[in-house]
């Protein structure tokens, strides 16, 4: 089944503007997996679900390095994870705040300062 993809870029001009350029293709990836591997064979299958899995657990990794988390809560948290399934996003609201403090200028942390102290 052909499946259109397409991808956009801003494209920096000779004259210093940008312009955003979109391309797109028709790729035929299969109906099913049996005709996804007839087409492309089993190790290309394997290898690009691997190269997948492997970004959508650093993006775990990365929210979970974003919160405060230590390596150990981030392997108990990948201790039982199966790719394809929705990943339990609780927040540590302490450990986010705490990064989000540390990015922030002197008057944004003043400000923020009186706000907690107005808030009681």
């Amino acid at each position: 089944m052909l499946k259109n993809i397409t991808s956009k870029k801003k494209v920096k001009q000779e004259d210093g503007t940008t312009e955003e350029r979109v391309g797109s293709v028709n790729y035929d990836f299969g109906d099913d997996l049996k005709d996804a591997v007839a087409k492309h064979n089993e190790d290309v299958i394997f290898t690009n679900y691997k190269a997948n899995g492997t970004i959508v657990i650093q993006a775990g990794i990365r929210r979970m390095l974003d919160t405060g988390k230590s390596q150990d809560e981030i392997t108990a948290k990948f201790a039982g994870y199966k790719l394809g399934t929705a990943m339990d996003r609780s927040i540590d609201i302490e450990a986010a705040f705490m990064s989000k403090w540390a990015s922030m200028s002197a008057d944004e942390k003043k400000a923020k300062l009186a706000e907690l102290k107005a808030a009681g």
